[in-house]
């Protein structure tokens, strides 16, 4: 019995700090400072927390609220948003903790997909001199998503951050998706978030889910 006391002392450790952790309310990292929500549409936002618990979801003047599913689901929409250049908090709160994205605009959101023509880096362009230094542009926004080994089924979350464009972070993105967004942003007068997810090199199949692959002989 003595030998038991501790191990049943870290077990119910081990069970309230889980229980502890649960309670937090969970997102993906697709959400943070600096990333832009897509204008004039219903805006999905969506994480996990306690089966049954309520989310509220705040954005500027916005809320909405959502009630976490038996698997810990949960998803709200944020009703349709107008253009703004002004930045805004978006402010998710559950019952035991409160995730605050700062600096975040309302404009275009583009996914910039494929292989070696869209990995293919501003510092790379044959304008690269020219352009990468200038590339001072708030409104504009990445999220790159790093390149993993092939994953059979669709993924809940990945790795990655907003950043704010410039010469730094555009030398290092896609020069097809900066060049696009520079012009996208200066012309429709809207911010502009691309991201970016692209593997160089890669073949066709990984880019097809598993079952049409293997239902066909």
């Amino acid at each position: 019995m003595q030998l038991l006391k501790p191990i049943l002392g870290n077990l119910l450790i081990l069970a309230v700090s889980t229980l502890a952790t649960r309670a937090d309310v969970k997102m993906p990292a697709i959400f943070g400072d600096h990333m832009v929500l897509q204008r004039n549409v219903a805006v999905p936002v969506w994480g996990w927390a306690d089966a049954g618990e309520n989310i509220t979801v705040t954005a500027g003047g916005v809320v909405v609220r959502a009630t976490a599913g038996p698997d810990g689901k949960w998803m709200a929409k944020l009703p349709s948003l107008t253009l703004s250049g002004n930045p805004l908090e978006v402010v998710v709160a559950g019952k035991a903790n409160t995730l605050t994205f700062h600096d975040v605009l309302v404009g275009d959101v583009w996914l910039c997909s494929g292989q070696s023509n869209m990995e293919f880096n501003t510092g790379r362009a044959s304008t690269a001199a020219e352009a990468w230094p200038k590339a001072n542009h708030p409104e504009i926004r990445f999220f790159l998503v790093p390149n993993r080994s092939v994953l059979f089924k669709p993924q809940t979350d990945c790795l990655g951050k907003w950043v704010v464009c410039t010469p730094a972070t555009a030398k290092t993105f896609s020069a097809v998706g900066y060049f696009f967004a520079d012009q996208i942003a200066a012309t429709q007068k809207t911010p502009v978030g691309l991201i970016g997810s692209y593997v160089p090199g890669s073949a066709a199949p990984p880019w097809i889910s598993v079952e049409p692959l293997l239902a066909d002989p």
